[in-house]
């Protein structure tokens, strides 16, 4: 779109817009949800503003336009947006076939002025593009199409070949074999192997720059593949079968992974190529290279050639991994693909046969575990699953991937000391560092720390992109876990096992840090997270374990000096430790990266607090004897339905709305009862936890919540928050854990003031439980059974389902008991059996109600075959009317087309005015005609007002005004006595042009003037030759005429017809379509004085009728016997009748009586009645009104 206000005044530019957006978007970044913007940020230098107003649009308009109101920003200030959600059209994005720029743009503006503007290029991908790894990384999985027509087949395919091969049908993890599952992906790849596909060639850098996917029917029915497309049929037919795939990428390369497990890589996008070697590695994910497929090969070749993927050389071209299963877990769903599956190609060749079923060397080995059974066992098992002493821990085996960034520093004590004292450091590429010397790398690192830089022997571009996914994934682990992950990592111990040539690196010292910068463009700096530092606990107890060998000095405090911590010491403690270690030296490093040790402090708090676990009653029960019940509180368990007799409402401190079961939930929580609350997305759970935390915030407990996700936390703390209980919170995630905020947050409990009395709390739970007492009142009237045998409840709900066609009247609800309700039964079945003898047929339809007699009979049935007798000539002249315009017989569309030529019927009538004097215009270019001649004569009008003499019609033509104008200016700027005599001659000449009155020179000759130009406007116009007069009725009757004319080709009336009749109707005289409308008119006329009869004799002429069904339902209706026979013998509904109670039928049952309904349709009249009189709820119904009249809290309605 185009913004309408895009072009106001811009003034010169104070405030900076930075913006962060993504570079790509698609049809599967608005299915998906994705952010567009990244961050967005105002830097202000200029003096204070407020009211401005931050504008963001898109062209195209693929983008919402959408504004935040900025109310303030100071001089100086830097404002962080943080509400940055863009909502993205996807049905614009849909339609896209190729890919195309797009711009964001936003203007910062106030009043009517522009403060700043700014812009942002984006690329618009077609809808079958993907973008390549990086910021649509997570979009590929929304390619893999497992539910299209195509991949059913696919899946059809392969399940048959598990059949013929006796695997039986596939069953995804279900049995829980790891071989099923391997065969099932043999299965799907002897499926694909049997569509004859060819290998594509994608081109270099599909990883980087993407590439345009064929869907699954477009490989089928080219028989075309990419690897990219092989390996996303194929992640989507395994998908199919319930497993769940990856697909990885390596330079220059595609992999397609099956799990042969029900797990994944726990994240969408994996950029460690450790964490998929050690999956590799344990023949838990099965990688097949989906480029073979195209080639022919085998299963079997192609699980050959993926194993090159777990290979340590391979572990330098990794570029990431994506897991369908976590994507689908994160909301990523399915592109819809509507193609049905293409027959297959004649050169399609026939499924291979399957593989033989996988040996013990290609599955994962079961991993059995004894079952400790003393408590001493128990806690060494979950100590052991803690603690990760193998080489896959990164605290052990540190590599440089991509997942780190190697720094030189030449003084990392220094270095250490500067990041302590609040200097940060930019880290800066060192520019062909492989080919200088050790020397002048030194040389240069120093320098480059003296200017507060820390240099790395990375290109420019690799740097750049390691320091971009550092900080994305820092700030994910953050924002998730609530834990920094971002360290630097200061020294590192270099060992090796015995025997063994390879040598390992393992950090000595983690920094916290942080990675920073101020737009997207800008550097990143490295700060000082504010967090201590810590030694690498997992290598100290790797060493005790393994090596037997400890360092003493670094188990508790580590040495400090005046700076802070003393990194010469540590490094010296190590090197003294492992002096007597072959294979073991200390080598001051430093690398940024992330590290996890959030198990090992787990870990750590368990050996530490061995002797307190049993302080906790859960924790005891799992040590001492967790194969028996769990014991819980000698107090009753409190049902949903029973909290109201259980509990007062003082006993509940719920400030957030809640059901029964979540307040049964808080119920438990204040008895002190350990439970499990379980429910789906959506249920209520952050609620139900945030009014247990006020419920025992209440009792004066405390409360430690934990989450896996930082985000969990943060929607329970806003609810509590919105309820005043958020200074009662000490938050200890994430950012919060710093000193000052957590002195913060302390001070703000402290300061807290408990408002209220106990006076005003007992008034508002007594409140509170008067008003229980009177709706639980109303419920049980609700459900009390009445002297008919039902309740109120049991009444509304039968009537909700469906009432009867007719209805019953009563004096109240108790007027019939059992006895009278079983005649009312009877006299039901009575009633069905009168229905059965007027017959099913009958048109009652046509009768609305009268007072039956043989003579009104024979009247009535006269005025039906008038009726039905002016039906078919109206039907005749609309057949002769659709004849000549050439249009299809249709019974639903005449009613439609009658109504279009009655329209037409007054320009065919005698006085019908003639078009053809109008211009062969449209009927824009009319109106714009008319308005300008209008204008133009109202022009003359006024001209000839400012006249001072009478002046004939064409006195502007006759009088060359021109010249006695230029003569009347010389003259007035002429010296006397010439001016005079000048004056004089003009004055005289056009005295002898007026018919009466005397001429003013100075004013006539302007208004002569303004006459000429307005009448040449008025000549121009294309209506000047029409008289002034009627010039509007003309348009008007072709306006009629051009919307019934476009109306009927709507209906499917040809261009010639309608071309022939515009010519008919557009002039006078006689001609078919003419006498074709009359005989329509007449028609119509007769029909209605039919119709009026008919009505008047109590008849009922259905609504809409058309010419067909008028037809034939008056043609039904001239059949004197099945018109007597659909006749209420008693009278319809005007003549009352009783039904063997107190109660009248107040409509009579026509064409509804023919169910065989007896006292189930009775029953549906009475609970109609009782549903809205309500019964014994009168009284508790009156009284919840009164209360909710005073104090708003709800309303009994009134049936």
């Amino acid at each position: 779109m185009t913004n309408p206000d895009s072009q106001l005044p811009a003034v010169p530019p104070r405030i900076s817009i930075e913006i962060d957006a993504v570079a790509r978007l698609g049809f599967a970044s608005a299915q998906a949800r994705t952010a567009v913007i990244r961050s967005l940020a105002l830097e202000h230098a200029g003096a204070a503003i407020a009211g401005a107003e931050l504008h963001l649009w898109s062209e195209p308009a693929v983008a919402r336009p959408r504004h935040w109101a900025i109310d303030r920003l100071a001089p100086g200030e830097r404002l962080e947006i943080a509400d940055l959600a863009v909502v993205l059209d996807p049905a614009r994005l849909a339609t896209l076939e190729t890919s195309e720029p797009a711009m964001l743009r936003l203007e910062l503006r106030q009043g009517g002025r522009v403060l700043a503007r700014a812009e942002r290029a984006v690329t618009l991908l077609a809808r079958e593009e993907w973008g390549g790894l990086g910021e649509m990384a997570h979009l590929l999985p929304a390619f893999v199409r497992p539910d299209a027509a195509v991949t059913s087949g696919l899946v059809e395919a392969a399940a048959a070949l598990l059949n013929q091969a006796g695997q039986g049908a596939p069953d995804g993890y279900r049995s829980g074999d790891a071989g099923r599952a391997w065969m099932q992906a043999a299965a799907i790849w002897s499926a694909a192997s049997g569509w004859g596909l060819r290998s594509a060639v994608a081109g270099g850098g599909v990883a980087a720059r993407g590439q345009v996917l064929r869907a699954p029917h477009r490989i089928r029915a080219e028989r075309l593949a990419t690897p990219l497309d092989a390996a996303l049929l194929l992640a989507a037919g395994a998908e199919a079968l319930g497993l769940n795939p990856m697909v990885a990428f390596a330079q220059g390369r595609v992999w397609c992974g099956v799990w042969l497990l029900d797990r994944d890589l726990g994240r969408v996008v994996e950029p460690d190529a450790v964490a998929l070697r050690k999956a590799i590695a344990a023949r838990e994910l099965l990688v097949l290279d989906p480029e073979l497929l195209g080639q022919g090969a085998g299963f079997e070749a192609a699980v050959m050639a993926g194993r090159a993927l777990g290979d340590e050389a391979s572990e330098a071209g990794f570029i990431a991994a994506i897991d369908m299963a976590a994507a689908r877990a994160a909301g990523i769903l399915p592109l819809r693909d509507t193609a049905l599956d293409p027959a297959p190609a004649a050169g399609e060749a026939k499924s291979p046969p399957l593989p033989m079923a996988p040996g013990a060397a290609d599955l994962p080995v079961s991993e059995i575990e004894e079952i400790p059974d003393t408590p001493e066992g128990r806690i060494e098992r979950w100590q052991r699953k803690l603690l990760d002493l193998s080489l896959r821990n990164r605290l052990l085996n540190f590599r440089d991937g991509r997942g780190s960034v190697p720094f030189l520093c030449t003084d990392m004590a220094a270095f250490e000391d500067r990041l302590a004292g609040g200097a940060s450091a930019t880290p800066v590429a060192m520019e062909e560092a492989e080919s200088l010397p050790a020397e002048e790398i030194a040389r240069r690192a120093a320098q480059a720390q003296e200017r507060g830089r820390l240099a790395s022997p990375l290109p420019v571009a690799d740097l750049q992109s390691r320091l971009v996914a550092l900080h994305r994934r820092a700030r994910s682990d953050l924002q998730e876990g609530g834990t920094n992950t971002l360290f630097l990592a200061a020294g590192f111990l270099r060992w090796r096992r015995e025997g063994e040539d390879r040598a390992y690196r393992a950090p000595l010292l983690l920094i916290p840090a942080r990675l920073e910068r101020r737009s997207a463009k800008a550097e990143f700096r490295i700060t000082h997270l504010e967090d201590e530092v810590r030694i690498n606990a997992t290598l100290l107890e790797f060493l005790r374990r393994d090596f037997a060998l400890s360092v003493p000095g670094l188990d508790g405090e580590l040495p400090r000096d005046d700076s802070g911590i003393d990194l010469a010491r540590i490094f010296d403690l190590v090197r003294l430790a492992v002096r007597e270690m072959p294979g073991f030296e200390v080598i001051e490093d430093l690398a940024l990266s992330t590290f996890s040790f959030a198990k090992f402090l787990m870990w750590e708090d368990l050996v530490a607090r061995e002797a307190a676990l049993r302080d906790s009653p859960l924790v005891r029960h799992l040590l001492d004897g967790p194969e028996t019940a769990y014991p819980q509180p000698d107090l009753p368990v409190i049902a949903p339905r029973d909290l109201d007799r259980a509990l007062a409402p003082a006993d509940l401190v719920t400030p957030l709305p809640a059901d029964s079961s979540q307040l049964a939930a808080v119920a438990a929580a204040a008895q002190g009862r350990d439970f499990v609350l379980i429910g789906p997305p959506g249920t209520g759970k952050s609620q139900t936890i945030a009014n247990i935390i006020a419920q025992v915030l209440s009792q004066g407990r405390t409360v430690l919540f934990v989450a896996e996700k930082a985000a969990a936390l943060d929607v329970v703390h806003r609810r509590l928050a919105g309820c005043g209980l958020g200074d009662a919170c000490l938050e200890l995630h994430s950012s919060k854990t710093d000193r000052a905020s957590v002195l913060a947050q302390l001070g703000r409990g402290w300061d807290r003031a408990a408002a209220g009395e106990e006076a005003d709390w007992i008034e508002v739970t007594e409140d509170l439980r008067l008003t229980r007492d009177q709706l639980n009142a109303y419920v049980a009237a609700l459900h009390r059974k009445g002297t008919q045998g039902f309740s109120v409840f049991e009444a509304i709900g039968r009537v909700a389902a469906g009432g009867p066609p007719f209805r019953l009247v009563f004096p109240d609800a108790n007027a019939h008991d059992a006895a009278s309700y079983a005649r009312l039964r009877d006299m039901a079945c009575d009633l069905e059996r009168l229905a059965k003898v007027a017959g099913s047929a009958a048109p009652v339809e046509l009768l609305a109600g009268a007072e039956w007699s043989f003579d009104w009979q024979e009247r009535f049935l006269g005025a039906a075959r008038d009726l039905a007798q002016a039906a078919r000539g109206q039907g005749r002249a609309l057949g002769t009317l659709c004849d000549r315009l050439g249009l299809a017989p249709e019974a639903a569309r005449m009613s439609a087309r009658r109504d279009l030529f009655l329209r037409l019927a007054p320009l065919a009538a005698e006085d019908a005015p003639d078009l053809s004097p109008l211009p062969d215009l449209p009927l824009a270019e009319l109106d714009r005609a008319l308005q300008t001649r209008r204008e133009a004569e109202a022009a003359m009008a006024q001209a000839r007002e400012r006249l001072a003499a009478d002046y004939p019609q064409d006195a502007d033509a006759r009088i060359d005004v021109a010249a006695l104008d230029a003569d009347w200016r010389a003259a007035e700027a002429g010296v006397w006595p010439f001016s005079a005599l000048a004056r004089r001659r003009v004055r005289g000449v056009l005295q002898s042009h007026v018919r009466s009155g005397t001429v003013d020179p100075g004013g006539d000759l302007d208004a002569l003037h303004r006459l000429a130009r307005s009448r040449a406007a008025r000549d121009a116009s294309p209506l000047a030759r029409l008289p002034g007069e009627g010039i509007e009725a003309l348009i008007a009757a072709r306006r009629a005429l051009e919307t019934a004319l476009t109306a009927l080709a709507g209906e499917g009336a040809g261009p010639e017809r309608l071309g022939a009749a515009r010519a008919e109707l557009s002039q006078p005289g006689a001609g078919p379509l003419r006498m074709a409308l009359a005989a329509l008119g007449s028609a119509q006329a007769e029909m209605a004085m039919a119709s009026e009869a008919f009505e008047g004799l109590g008849g009922q002429v259905p609504e809409a009728t058309s010419p067909a069904r008028s037809g034939q339902g008056a043609g039904g209706a001239g059949d004197p016997g099945r018109t007597a026979g659909g006749l209420d013998p008693l009278g319809g509904a005007a003549r009352p009748r009783r039904c063997g109670g107190p109660g009248t039928v107040d409509r009579g049952d026509r064409g509804g009586a023919t169910r065989p309904a007896r006292a189930h349709r009775l029953r549906g009249c009475l609970c109609r009645m009782v549903a809205a009189a309500r019964d014994g709820c009168r009284a508790a119904a009156a009284r919840f009104r009164a209360l909710g009249a005073g104090r708003s809290r709800g309303s009994v309605p009134h049936a």
